[in-house]
């Protein structure tokens, strides 16, 4: 496999997985744009396996991904513009990706709230923003319930 689309959402996962894309909105930092690198492809794979990238790049491009290109000079094939990486320029690019968006909204939702009322949770939610985002419902009740 050559572009393969589970290995992608596989690596766009880890952005979320890792915590790094509920930091970077935490922090206002600039995570995005986001690119992720595609398999390099050798002479031999176009010559051998051409129907087979082909089809692949096709499900990538089903997916409106945007897909960076470079063009590549082969002694047999001359010069050949290939895929070399998947941008997502937005946050919510990678979040409809890897269908996570909503899960995201809740924590942006869940932070705004609580860090109205207690800022100083925010070096924690920062640390460990899947442990917020896992027990937001009984942070609310413990602090926002009457």
């Amino acid at each position: 496999m050559f572009y393969d689309i589970d290995s992608l959402k596989k690596k766009s996962l880890k952005v979320y997985n890792n915590g790094d894309i509920f930091r970077d909105f935490i922090e206002n930092t600039s995570l995005f744009p986001f690119t992720i690198s595609l398999k390099k492809v050798k002479q031999s794979d176009i010559q051998n396996s051409f129907l087979v990238l082909e089809k692949e790049l096709k499900k990538i491009k089903l997916e409106n991904l945007n897909i960076l290109y470079q063009v590549f000079s082969f002694k047999s094939l001359g010069q050949q513009k290939l895929p070399v990486g998947v941008v997502f320029e937005r946050r919510d690019d990678v979040l409809d990706f890897i269908n996570k968006k909503e899960a995201f909204e809740l924590f942006v939702d869940a932070y705004k709230k609580t860090m109205k009322a207690y800022p100083k949770l925010n070096p924690l939610v920062l640390e460990k923003p899947f442990l917020f985002l896992q027990n937001h419902s009984i942070l609310n009740e413990l602090f926002f319930s009457k």
